[in-house]
């Protein structure tokens, strides 16, 4: 093993900006990629869409559909 860590992209869902940029701070600060940002569950699918996450973090509380309705589109894409 080479010692490096695999890709990892990470999308991020939360209808707080500062939640959302602190989150994209503290990942990439870590060396993790952050593929997008969400403010909504539409978006987050979209985005999901578009920038192929190998992890998406959605905030529980997360408005519109809802959290576990969007992780379920999630896992259908």
């Amino acid at each position: 093993m080479s010692g490096q860590s695999p890709d990892v992209r990470v999308l991020l869902a939360d209808a707080d900006p500062v939640s959302l940029a602190v989150a994209a701070n503290v990942l990439e600060t870590a060396g993790v990629t952050v593929v997008g940002k969400a403010s909504d569950p539409a978006q987050a699918i979209e985005l999901a869409r578009t920038n192929h996450p190998t992890v998406v973090v959605i905030d529980v509380a997360l408005g519109g559909m809802g959290a576990p309705v969007t992780a379920k589109r999630l896992r259908e894409l």
